[in-house]
């Protein structure tokens, strides 16, 4: 999914800032950006490597903080009446 947003990205900015008279403009700005796509991989490969384990963690911290959810016990009359003479 990034890497189609920055595909998309990418060839948006180029489209926009670049001026062809032929109708092959778009089909150029997706070519070139994708050519641009490819190259900044080499930048967000590391970057997504190096920032995983730390997404991971905070994930995991935040599944663990989070008590389970109580059950809801359906009681019978009877065993609320029994609860009520306990108390």
């Amino acid at each position: 999914m990034v890497s189609f947003l920055t595909w998309v990205g990418f060839t948006t900015a180029i489209y926009f800032g670049f001026t062809s008279d032929t109708s092959t403009g778009i089909w150029s700005a997706m070519g070139l950006g994708w050519v641009a796509l490819k190259a900044s991989m080499v930048i967000r490969i590391p970057i997504v490597l190096a920032i995983t384990p730390f997404i991971a963690r905070f994930v995991a911290k935040r599944r663990a903080a989070k008590p389970p959810p109580e059950p809801e016990l359906e009681l019978t009359e009877e065993e609320e009446r029994n609860l009520r003479l306990d108390d």
